[in-house]
């Protein structure tokens, strides 16, 4: 197993990409109030709606991640906002070397 740290910097690229999409969906399907920002959340309210509205909400991610919103009269991206999250969530996570044998869900080992 790896940690972040340890991986190339292509690896970390991509482990960061995986999470920017995995917390797209999170937030798409389920509706998530995953992000602390109200701005924010009420940016990413409206493009799902407007993904909605034009009803086309297979592409919702998109309008999610093209999304902005005003913080002290700067325009800023949800897109950002969400990169520098799933980086975060990288950093948590351990990666499996090839031909690693990996169990998922325990819980409370020491």
């Amino acid at each position: 197993m790896k940690r972040f740290d340890e991986l190339t910097a292509n690896e970390q690229a991509r482990a960061i990409d995986l999470e920017f999409v995995a917390l797209l969906r999170y937030i798409v399907e389920y509706g998530a109030q995953i992000l602390d920002d109200d701005d924010a959340m009420d940016a990413v309210s409206g493009a799902i709606e407007e993904a909605d509205r034009m009803q086309t909400p297979w592409f919702a991610h998109e309008y999610v991640r093209d999304a902005t919103y005003e913080r002290d009269g700067e325009t800023l991206k949800v897109s950002d906002l969400l990169r520098r999250i799933a980086t975060e969530v990288a950093h948590e996570h351990l990666y499996a070397e090839s031909g690693e044998y990996v169990v998922h869900g325990i819980a409370g080992v020491k």
